[in-house]
């Protein structure tokens, strides 16, 4: 028998580890052998299972950019199995995010996730859902196999590899993420709208006034925008606060400004209000604490420029306090 790596390998985001038995057969294929490795359970490491390695060491027959593998009876995984799909479902990288996406590529949309942390492929939308740690972590092919997705670093650590970003440090920190498909929801959509983003809260960025603000990922795209979680104060015994509410939401939502981040939606999930912005990379805080600032006088004022058209903005629409 062929030796199994006692480590995975370094460019593995992930590996697959069988649940059933039936997963276990696909590991002993002869053709999957080459990503197989062993991987040690965190909490008892005596014990030792066997996984397959997934990430830029599959090196894809598809040669998509993005795709790190496909799994089916001609896939980079293969499961030779009649009731599987020739590619039963694909791992890609949404190439603006960095995040990890589960293609269902089968036939008769027989690939799924359950689980705990199960949030599926919405229906009506095309079928890929995200996953990450905590998010997605069991999925099934057909209903003879299974494995769970044990992470060994974050799609958000994969820059190096994709090599997405050629810009130099400055440009890179300001760059703006990308964001959520507008036309999902209407930009003058406002609180009473029902949820109807599925998005996995990161970080935390920051708090704001009224709410805090995180970092979060659209489940159905991959897409990386800031949500602003705000708690809706009851209307009848605190309409000052409500109305000041809204007046925050009205106002990002009406506004248009190079200087100012984009609004994309609002929707209402029980007793908060989720704001959805533009995502941008850094902050000029990370700019002051890189010492970029230091000596050179056109780009202080060039900053403090853009930072004074914002306002003059906001005083103008007079949305701001005098």
């Amino acid at each position: 028998m062929a030796h199994i790596p006692s480590t995975n390998h370094e460019l593995a985001l992930f590996s697959l580890v069988p649940i059933n038995d039936s997963a276990k057969g696909v590991l002993g294929y002869f053709g999957n052998r080459r990503l197989l490795s062993l991987l040690r359970d965190p909490e008892n490491p005596v014990r030792v299972r066997q996984a397959l390695n997934v990430g830029f060491n599959v090196d894809s027959k598809t040669k998509t950019r993005g795709t790190l593998a496909t799994i089916g009876r001609a896939g980079d995984i293969i499961i030779p199995d009649d009731r599987i799909s020739r590619i039963q479902c694909s791992f890609e990288i949404n190439v603006q995010s960095q995040e990890v996406m589960l293609y269902d590529r089968s036939t008769l949309h027989t690939t799924s996730v359950r689980g705990p942390d199960a949030h599926d492929f919405s229906p009506g939308l095309p079928r890929k859902v995200l996953v990450a740690p905590g998010l997605n972590t069991e999925i099934w092919l057909g209903e003879e196999y299974s494995f769970a997705l044990h992470w060994h670093k974050h799609a958000l650590d994969i820059g190096a590899e994709l090599e997405l970003f050629q810009e130099d440090l400055l440009q890179r920190l300001t760059i703006e993420a990308a964001s959520p498909a507008r036309d999902t929801v209407s930009r003058h959509a406002l609180p009473d709208l029902k949820p109807n983003i599925r998005f996995q809260r990161r970080k935390a960025l920051g708090s704001g006034s009224f709410g805090k603000v995180y970092k979060a990922a659209n489940i159905d795209t991959g897409d990386l925008f800031a949500v602003k979680l705000v708690y809706i104060p009851d209307r009848a015994r605190k309409p000052r606060n409500y109305a000041q509410v809204m007046r925050e939401v009205e106002t990002l939502a009406r506004s248009s400004h190079p200087n100012i981040v984009d609004y994309l939606f609002a929707q209402r999930n029980d007793n908060y209000l989720e704001i959805c912005m533009g995502l941008y990379q850094g902050s000029v805080e990370a700019l002051v604490a890189r010492n970029l600032f230091e000596g050179d006088v056109d780009l202080t004022l060039n900053l403090l420029h853009q930072m004074l058209m914002a306002l003059d903005y906001l005083a103008v629409n007079e949305w701001t306090n005098a």
